[in-house]
């Protein structure tokens, strides 16, 4: 959004959702992708995927790609600059935990799927032209897993609309209540820890098992 605000950008994206993101965003979006966002996430991620596949645009001066689903977008562009938060972590990082989640007949589908994206995916970054790491862990774990280097640019923020105002006797979780954020291992933390306390004033798609 701060990008978009400062370079009076439009903004394609692969799924919207009004209820959980910023309003302001909405002026600024020129194309929904994929309407309706399918309920499985490993499907979702290909149709997402296919649809940047098949955008083709003209008339900017640069993209910026967010997400490693919008990756596929990079191979029929120039100017391209991929901001990189995280290689996607469910096909990465956290592999061996997702496979060993998987019920057995499902586990040699998932391996095939898996080692057949990690392939397009690789493939997809080697046609950015410019990569940018969000933070120095970012960028050596692109570096492991793409052996592509970039620049870090640390996430903009507006210091001057935030203000310091106290220190309260909690602890305070806002990331997205995701399975990849751990979310449920904060909580399930500070159950053993009854002297002290903890809010969450995030939600997302593993809100249920939080709660």
């Amino acid at each position: 959004l701060t990008h978009a605000h400062h370079f009076n950008a439009d903004i394609y994206v692969g799924i919207y959702n009004p209820e959980t993101t910023f309003p302001e965003l909405k002026q600024y979006i020129k194309k929904v992708l994929c309407p309706q966002a399918h309920k499985f996430p490993r499907i979702r991620t290909l149709l997402m995927r296919r649809a940047f596949d098949r955008l083709r645009l003209e008339g900017y001066d640069a993209y910026i790609i967010y997400g490693g689903h919008a990756l596929p977008f990079a191979k029929h562009h120039t100017k391209t600059f991929w901001c990189c938060t995280s290689p996607q972590r469910w096909l990465y990082d956290l592999y061996a935990e997702e496979m060993q989640a998987k019920p057995l007949l499902i586990k040699p589908l998932f391996w095939a799927f898996c080692r057949w994206l990690r392939k397009k995916d690789r493939t997809c970054v080697q046609t950015v032209e410019h990569i940018i790491y969000i933070s120095e862990y970012v960028r050596k774990k692109g570096l492991k897993y793409y052996r592509r280097d970039g620049t870090i640019i640390n996430p903009p923020v507006n210091v001057d609309r935030y203000t310091y105002l106290a220190t309260e006797d909690f602890f305070l979780s806002n990331a997205r209540v995701d399975p990849i954020k751990r979310v449920w291992m904060i909580v399930e933390a500070f159950q053993q820890l009854p002297q002290h306390k903890l809010k969450v004033i995030s939600t997302g798609p593993d809100i249920e098992r939080v709660k």
